[in-house]
């Protein structure tokens, strides 16, 4: 199949996702980090990504091979200064207030177009991750787009993984969480987690998280991930450029506020080495929320593409669609990435 032929079908599919925008929805999101993970139902903990893993299980975090040569590679969102600059200038977040940006504002918001930096050296990564999430819900008055898109959180962590052997790897990540929506507050957290993968077809992650009490923010809305949790998923590779991903949360059978062993699902789909389809499912037991989510993500053209396990390798560009399905209400989400990589 031709350049040609990829790019078209990578059209068609985005023609059959994109519509969903049309819908009357609640919410929106530029989140570079979790576009991938919320479209296949937030099933992530053993799932492996060359940057994003790091606020998952970090373990996965980086370049899956053993023993490979050193790299420094580079992610870029050149989307991301605009949202900062119009988050500087609209305070209030209304586009018709206008402020002015400071100069160190205008540094701070250019400084936020790199997404994250990592760097290898045979058995170890080390990498860091600036995470934009802007999360406000739509007021009643306001129109869906320009009324609340300015930047209101931000993640920043920094995240170490050591592979063992070719079978096993471990991680370690801090995060410092920054959210302004209301007033400023901070809080500090981590994750430690470890990977497994006793077969070319399987991995089995396991993670730690440790965080303060959670905001009502996109984690507690769709990654259902709560503190002090150990959390379990499994990977399969049935055959090249499928996988399938079961997660289990909150396996340490306290009584936290999600309850016990919660299921989520999630299954990706490479096409043409080019473009990779995700669908992901599942269920709140308090309240009998259904959670149904679907993207695409574009690979980077110029770097060949890992058809054994699709996903290693951080989207050009994601798109995530989220419906949240109650006998009393509905809310819908878009998520939106675009990440360019660089590697030196």
């Amino acid at each position: 199949m031709t350049g040609t032929d990829r790019i078209a079908w990578v059209g068609i599919l985005v023609g059959v996702l994109l519509p969903t925008c049309a819908l009357a929805d609640e919410w929106i999101a530029f989140s570079t980090a979790k576009a991938r993970a919320v479209a296949l139902g937030g099933a992530y903990f053993s799932a492996e990504d060359e940057l994003f893993s790091a606020q998952w299980n970090p373990a996965a975090f980086g370049d899956p091979r053993y023993l490979r040569e050193r790299w420094v590679r580079a992610y870029l969102m050149p989307t991301t200064p605009l949202l900062a600059f119009y988050r500087f200038r609209s305070r209030s977040l209304r586009w018709r207030h206008d402020e002015g940006i400071t100069g160190a504002e205008a540094i701070v918001g250019t400084f936020w177009a790199v997404k994250g930096l990592s760097f290898a050296w045979h058995t170890w990564t080390l990498g860091f991750v600036n995470a934009d999430e802007p999360l406000r819900p739509r007021p009643e008055a306001e129109p869906a787009w320009p009324g609340w898109n300015g930047i209101t959180g931000q993640s920043y962590t920094l995240a170490f993984a050591f592979k063992l052997a070719p079978q096993v790897a471990f991680g370690a990540s801090a995060t410092h969480e920054l959210r302004t929506a209301e007033a400023t507050t901070r809080r500090w957290g981590g994750t430690f987690g470890v990977i497994l993968r006793p077969s070319s077809k399987v991995n089995v992650g396991l993670t730690y998280v440790s965080r303060p009490d959670n905001l009502l923010d996109l984690d507690e809305e769709l990654e259902r991930v709560d503190r002090g949790t150990i959390n379990g998923g499994i990977s399969l590779y049935p055959w090249p450029g499928t996988a399938c991903f079961a997660d289990l949360r909150n396996l340490d059978e306290s009584e936290t506020r999600f309850g016990f062993a919660e299921l989520h699902l999630g299954v990706e789909q490479m096409l043409f080495g080019l473009a990779a389809v995700r669908a992901g499912w599942y269920r709140i037991d308090e309240d009998g929320t259904v959670v149904y989510s679907a993207g695409i993500g574009i690979k980077p053209f110029w770097r060949e593409a890992d058809e054994a396990r699709p996903g290693r390798q951080t989207d050009l560009f994601a798109y995530t669609f989220v419906w949240q399905h109650n006998v009393e209400w509905d809310r819908r989400w878009h998520l939106l990435a675009l990440t360019i990589p660089l590697e030196w």
